[in-house]
């Protein structure tokens, strides 16, 4: 026997009312998101930043000296919470916007950290890193090659910004660089298909580790012996991972995209969903400053939308927790 189907309107109010309803789309899948103005996830996931050494953030900027400065991204102990690249099945999109002092060519030995995820000790366990010299990004995984994307005569030790987008397409098993030009938008400035590698690059990880994130020097203390992965010297203006491969006109919104974290977000069913079953439960992440939702249905967005408290449409007033059934 079929279930009936029915439309529905949902809308969680928090504290505020008013939305980023133009870069509505980065909004899905969006798991960190830092702009730096202060140390919250912009996401609302709760990645919020811990500065450690001498870093410092100014005017929307995080500031590194090379020295052991850093940020970890992420406080909550255990595998998959600090560890979003956990699964390496899944499509991902990290987004990086730095200035860097390195004027190095491009080398395991002159390369300046820029992402590192790994174990917080000294563990023989694979690492995911994003690392740039002064021509350009690579990624790499502790006992694998560089996977390098140069970009000749570009010069990424100039004092400007510049902002750094890598895809991960699980089904291709393809990392894609991107970087943005004025005129033509997101712009792919090279590839590499990992066929040569097991599909599961991260089966490797040790799940009994506590894996996070950590920005401008590297994680693990095995890899930090080395002596080849160095502290970033310079400043990140942004730092964000999608679970999702983002495409090129929503990679073009990055720049002026900023997260309403005071907002209700990641719904579940997510925003603009249809033929839902009538059976599904409803869920959210609370805008950061939301002590009480009210949840409200109707047939009509506009009825929905300018609904108050003495609503017929309201039907759980002030309740705390962030699952309707």
């Amino acid at each position: 026997m079929c279930k009936k189907l029915t439309f529905l309107v949902l809308l969680v109010v928090t504290l505020s009312t008013s939305g980023n309803m133009a870069n509505a789309d980065l909004v899905d899948g969006l798991l960190v998101w830092h702009g730096f103005n202060d140390l919250i996830n912009g996401s609302g996931n709760g990645h919020d930043a811990t500065l450690r050494g001498n870093a410092y953030i100014s005017d929307g900027l995080l500031f590194l000296d090379g020295d052991g400065d850093y940020a970890d991204i992420g406080t909550v102990a255990g595998f998959g919470a600090v560890n979003p690249l956990v699964d390496a099945l899944s499509d991902f999109t990290i987004a990086i916007a730095y200035a860097s002092e390195n004027t190095g060519t491009y080398s395991s030995s002159t390369s300046s950290m820029l992402v590192s995820i790994g174990p917080d000790s000294a563990a023989g366990a694979s690492d995911f890193s994003l690392l740039t010299g002064n021509d350009g990004q690579a990624i790499v995984f502790q006992d694998n090659a560089f996977i390098t994307s140069r970009q000749a005569g570009i010069g990424y030790a100039n004092g400007s910004v510049h902002l750094v987008i890598v895809t991960y397409d699980a089904a291709l098993n393809l990392f894609t660089f991107y970087h943005l030009e004025d005129a033509e938008g997101a712009v792919a400035h090279g590839d590499s298909n990992l066929s040569q590698w097991d599909a599961d690059w991260s089966e490797d990880w040790d799940q009994t580790l506590n894996y996070g994130i950590r920005l401008g020097s590297v994680r693990n203390s095995t890899l930090g012996g080395i002596g080849e992965l160095g502290d970033l010297e310079g400043q990140i203006d942004l730092f964000a991972i999608w679970d999702r491969v983002l495409d090129a006109s929503e990679m073009s919104q990055i720049p002026n995209y900023n997260p309403a974290i005071e907002l209700a977000s990641n719904a579940s069913p997510s925003d603009e969903s249809t033929f839902i079953d009538r059976d599904t439960i409803l869920s959210w992440n609370p805008g950061i400053y939301a002590a009480t939702h009210n949840v409200y249905f109707g047939t009509n967005f506009d009825d929905v939308n300018e609904a108050d408290t003495n609503s017929a449409l309201l039907v759980s007033p002030g309740q705390t927790g962030t699952i309707y059934d």
